[in-house]
């Protein structure tokens, strides 16, 4: 069976750099989250034409309606951020918060970095 190409160093620090996490339990974007979305509105500014879409993800703590709140507010803290950095409305698409699926449980998360980066919006780009 042929494996998949490596990704260089450069797509996983790309990819790294579309997620703002989130301490546990918290919907406030700390001063490394807060950077990140200054650089990604910086280029939303000026590529005026291109869209990002948010998705929230909660860490599997509490409720079904717990984590779906709690990934509501994440996504609201981004989106208020990038407004506040002078991203337009119309250029965020906050379409998808996650929390706890029925029926089927979590992966188990083993080490505490596993665990850190449950919490998080991710973000990713388009063109309207």
């Amino acid at each position: 069976m042929a494996q998949p190409p490596a990704r260089n160093a450069d797509a996983v620090e790309a990819d790294e750099a579309n997620h703002i996490y989130f301490a546990r339990r918290s919907t406030q974007v700390d001063p490394a989250g807060q950077e990140r979305l200054r650089l990604h509105a910086a280029r939303l500014k000026e590529h005026p034409k291109e869209v990002v879409y948010l998705a929230a993800y909660a860490e599997n703590l509490g409720s079904a309606s717990y984590e779906l709140a709690i990934a509501n507010q994440r996504i609201e803290a981004v989106a208020r951020l990038l407004r506040s950095y002078g991203v337009a409305t119309r250029q965020m698409h906050p379409l998808r918060r996650y929390g706890v699926a029925r029926g089927r449980p979590a992966p188990t998360c083993a080490t505490a970095d596993c665990r850190e980066k449950r919490g998080r919006v991710v973000l990713s780009f388009g063109m309207r």
